[in-house]
């Protein structure tokens, strides 16, 4: 499996301001989910590739940045988003 790096700048919250008064609004929408019927938790099959691939990025990015890093992302299909990385606290970089 291989990896790239990809740097972008993406917003998708939004600021207005108008007068004295600001908001901040999304795109999104609140969608409440039952976990107890999502396929992740009802296909172990699925659970374990998916941790196997969380392993190999993790493993890859902490290479990278030669330090332990505190990652997000999200998972969209079969792919896998990583949508930022920083240094973990509290864990002397690797050598």
């Amino acid at each position: 499996m291989s990896f790239r790096l990809v740097a972008a700048d993406v917003s998708p919250l939004h600021l207005n301001v108008r007068g004295s008064e600001s908001r901040l609004t999304s795109a999104a929408t609140e969608q409440r989910i039952d976990y107890s019927q999502v396929t992740f938790t009802t296909q172990a099959e699925l659970r374990a590739r998916l941790g196997a691939r969380l392993a190999e990025i993790s493993n890859f990015i902490e290479r990278e940045f030669g330090a332990p890093q505190d990652v997000e992302g999200v998972i969209r299909g079969d792919e896998i988003i990583l949508v930022q990385s920083r240094a973990q606290q509290g864990i002397p970089p690797t050598t």
